[in-house]
């Protein structure tokens, strides 16, 4: 299912479209637009970024924004490594990982803000075992 949350550790999950409101490179006002994060087939980098806007004059209209050849730009496989290796986060995430609980992570977002990219991705903790009726 597309934006489900996945197990932590287990599988990887490519990035899915997702809707952003913010001002794009050589706008002066923020948009909603659909983004969407390419990486190469067999490579983890990200090599540029899709957005599709839906305001206004320039509904419907794509804007492909490539990021230089010669610059290294982590793809969503490679952040979630980073992330998962990280040793504060992986004790704590074992700790929520007992219990009757389990830690789910969200889906990856990546959200170019001037000239960087903000990588967000949500941590949910999920009861194993739910007191409620079904």
């Amino acid at each position: 299912m597309a934006g489900a949350p996945r197990n932590l550790w287990n599988e990887t999950q490519e990035i899915e479209p997702y809707y952003l409101i913010m001002k794009l490179p050589e706008e002066t006002a923020e948009e909603l637009i659909l983004l969407h994060p390419f990486t190469p087939v067999s490579r983890n980098n990200m090599i540029a970024w899709l957005a599709g806007r839906s305001d206004g004059k320039q509904y419907g209209k794509l804007l492909l924004y490539k990021f230089p050849k010669q610059q290294l730009i982590y793809g969503s496989e490679q952040i979630d490594a980073l992330i998962n290796q990280d040793p504060e986060i992986s004790q704590q995430i074992s700790l929520w990982n007992q219990q009757g609980s389990r830690a789910v992570q969200g889906n990856l977002l990546v959200i170019p803000i001037e000239q960087s990219l903000l990588y967000v991705e949500p941590l949910y903790l999920e009861a194993t075992k739910t007191l409620y009726p079904h």
